[in-house]
């Protein structure tokens, strides 16, 4: 059988060799071909992974009473295992009115947040993805609960630390110091990223803001009675928190338990600034009843000295690098998340920001971004390195030129590889790719290498290549044939969490089938080419 493909193998050979421009002519239009092609890939920073295990988070209005909230959480609860069979999970546990530090809602969840945790049973006992359970999920609460935001986290640790801190991959900072600017504007950006396909589960950070009073003291008049800033936010303070930090303590006589005993205005007069300015601060004695006994006293209340108006303040302010920041977080559904985020960013570049506002993409996309930029580098470090060790070897500049054409003839198959499969181009990949590119260099280095021996002991330039293809023939394929059948468990998926090193497998499949066939042309034909065209270099290797 190896003698018949030796002998089909030195024909295609002569027949490539005698067509050479041709041939080199339709290499070039595959590949560049494959280049527009390229641009179909998606990208994205790190493969999606099966954690077994998403939450959605909840938020009802601002507010709302713990007992409310926990019925919200409870009903999406029931719909979630309505949706996902029994025997597809393995728990559903809800909480409510507890800090939260993960999901869209920060540390500062209240009672009008709560948490559905899922925990499902493995992948491979089960026959949709985690990512597509959470979307019937999604599907199944839009709408049903008017007033509540939902937000859904699929994974678990390791999301958390792929969208380094984010909550979603989709991470828009609105930087500016004018929260009320940022708030509405941050509205519109989170309407202009909705409206962006692939997009889900759009939430602004800190969100909402909450009721309260805003007491301006007078600091003539309150300084008239002899009363400090300080008295004054003493006495607001325990009328509307109580006097915890002063409170006194009670030691029952019977059992010696102590007992703090705070005190502060009933719900009914602390609710509306009319009820706050009756707070009093201090007592004089009445002038009108000087000789009065006992001597009756003038009460001076919180209005006397304030004014007392109702407002709002942000629930949280965020800041990086000590400047306020508004987050627009989002998850990406049924898209690659190179494609959302270009898509975001070509929109939000043709919006108009509010003066002294800009927006840093981060999360995901930030990481990404940075992740390709060194990959690239190292790219280009890797094909300069590998061409200054062969110059060194060969002691030639030609021979490694002629033998890097084999890179170029294994991004075609990667190209391919990627786009028939539906593979995105993340770190994973393009770690593939570098992988690679060692690889099939090594097959047009056997075959250079045993040419230029062939030449040294009187061959000619085509005789010795023709004798190289033919030797070198089994070396090679066993070398990529080996290689690729290590790696197809890995391409398919085999295993649970197989799907991180999957496109590494596929990258380095298809890039060393189509670079290795085709090197067993091209290289012999370059080599032929550059024979013929620099003599003097063949003279030099026989001297």
């Amino acid at each position: 059988m190896m003698d018949r493909l030796d002998e089909h193998y030195q024909q295609v050979l002569h027949w490539t060799l005698s067509r050479g421009g041709r041939v080199l002519g339709a290499i070039a239009v595959v590949f560049v071909i494959s280049v527009f092609a390229a641009r179909g890939i998606g990208t994205e920073f790190f493969p999606q992974t099966d954690e077994s295990q998403f939450s959605i988070q909840v938020q009802a209005p601002q507010g709302t009473a713990v007992v409310a909230a926990s019925q919200i959480v409870e009903q999406i609860s029931d719909i979630t295992q309505q949706v996902i069979p029994a025997k597809y999970r393995t728990a559903v546990y809800t909480n409510t009115g507890i800090p939260s530090n993960g999901g869209g809602f920060g540390s500062n969840a209240g009672q009008n947040y709560g948490t559905v945790s899922v925990r499902l049973a493995s992948p491979s006992q089960r026959p949709k993805s985690s990512d597509a359970y959470a979307n019937d999920v999604r599907r199944a609460i839009a709408g049903k609960f008017p007033g509540v935001l939902t937000f859904i986290q699929t994974g678990g640790l390791e999301h958390a630390v792929v969208n380094f801190g984010s909550s979603a991959a989709i991470d828009i900072q609105l930087l500016g110091y004018d929260q009320t600017a940022g708030v509405q504007f941050a509205q519109q950006v989170a309407s202009l990223v909705a409206s962006i396909p692939g997009t889900a589960d759009v939430q602004i950070t800190p969100r909402g803001q909450t009721p309260e009073f805003n007491v301006q003291v007078d600091n003539e008049r309150a300084s008239q009675y002899g009363l400090s800033p300080t008295a004054v936010a003493n006495a607001v303070n325990t009328a509307i928190a109580g006097n915890v930090s002063t409170a006194s303590q009670f030691i029952d006589p019977v059992t010696g338990n102590e007992y703090n005993l705070v005190v502060q205005l009933q719900q009914q007069y602390r609710t509306h600034p009319e009820d706050l300015g009756g707070v009093p601060l201090n007592v004089l004695p009445d002038p009108a009843a000087v000789n009065s006994a006992p001597q009756s006293a003038v009460p001076i209340l919180l209005r006397d000295v304030a004014n007392i108006t109702l407002g709002s303040t942000p629930l949280q302010i965020n800041r990086k690098n000590e400047q306020r920041v508004i987050d627009v977080t989002a998850n990406v559904v049924d898209r690659p998340l190179g494609a959302v985020s270009d898509d975001i960013a070509a929109e939000l570049n043709q919006t108009p920001f509010p003066v002294g506002f800009t927006y840093h993409m981060a999360g995901q996309t930030e990481a990404q971004s940075g992740a390709f930029s060194s990959l690239g580098f190292a790219l280009i470090m890797a094909l300069m390195l590998v061409y200054m060790i062969m110059a060194s070897q060969f002691q030639s500049l030609v021979d490694p030129f002629v033998i890097m054409f084999t890179v170029p003839l294994g991004f075609i198959g990667v190209i391919w590889m990627l786009l028939l499969t539906h593979t995105t181009l993340s770190i994973i990949s393009f770690m593939g790719v570098i992988m690679m590119i060692g690889i099939v260099v090594s097959n047009g280095i056997l075959l250079v290498d045993y040419a230029n021996k062939q030449q040294k002991v009187g061959m000619s330039p085509h005789d010795a290549i023709i004798r190289a293809g033919r030797i070198r023939l089994r070396p090679i394929l066993m070398t990529a044939i080996a290689t690729v059948c290590g790696m197809i468990p890995m391409a398919l998926g085999i295993g649970e969490g197989a799907e991180t090193n999957m496109p590494l497998a596929r990258a380095v499949i298809g890039g060393l089938s189509v670079s290795t066939l085709l090197t067993l042309l091209v290289i012999p034909l370059m080599y032929l080419m550059f024979e013929q065209r620099f003599p003097r270099r063949r003279q030099l290797g026989q001297d």
